[in-house]
């Protein structure tokens, strides 16, 4: 992709939700060896308080959304760590 194409994407960056995690769990099998499991990322979404989750997404063909990046935070006490941050490889 050369520079003005890449200047005319559009991205966003939003909260993670219950519906983002088939498309974040076939990223992270494209990225690792050994993923997360797709249970990891539910609990992440659904039942850990300590944690955000954030994507991504490019407009791409079509004019759909795609998530291309995302990633995992713990807030712990006043501190927040950043447990993942990933992008597609391509």
């Amino acid at each position: 992709m050369n520079e003005p194409e890449r200047e005319k994407m559009k991205f966003k960056l939003r909260r993670m939700n219950t519906t983002d995690i088939e498309q974040v769990f076939a990223l992270e099998q494209r990225i690792f060896a050994t993923p997360w499991t797709q249970k990891s990322y539910e609990f992440e979404v659904e039942r850990n308080p300590a944690s955000e989750q954030w994507v991504v997404e490019v407009l791409a063909e079509h004019n759909e959304w795609q998530i291309v990046g995302y990633s995992v935070c713990w807030l712990l006490g006043d501190e927040e760590g950043l447990v993942a941050f990933h992008t597609q490889p391509d």
